[in-house]
């Protein structure tokens, strides 16, 4: 049974791990200092990474930025997504 498709838990990819370790270090950098005031260099103390790793990434701020609205986008609409999926009209959700 352990050998079945529905048993296995696939690990993320090194570089997708790295790339959501940065995203969690923007989102928590946004709380602390506001996503204005976020600098690459915050980014990269808070993720515990170089800055050219981080650049290496996603090569300006607003690249940085933009993936992590994308991120959270996502998030949220999943979230809505799950909360309607139960009901057969959206009234009811």
């Amino acid at each position: 049974m352990k050998d079945s498709p529905l048993y296995e838990v696939e690990e993320p990819a090194p570089q997708d791990a790295t790339r959501a370790r940065i995203l969690d270090a923007v989102f928590a950098c946004a709380e602390r200092f506001g996503l204005g005031r976020t600098t690459i260099a915050d980014v990269a103390k808070e993720a515990r990474l170089s800055r050219q790793t981080v650049y290496r990434y996603f090569p300006t701020r607003h690249d940085l930025l933009a993936a992590l609205v994308l991120r959270e986008e996502e998030r949220l609409v999943d979230q809505v997504r799950k909360a309607i999926e139960p009901h057969a009209g959206l009234r009811p959700a």
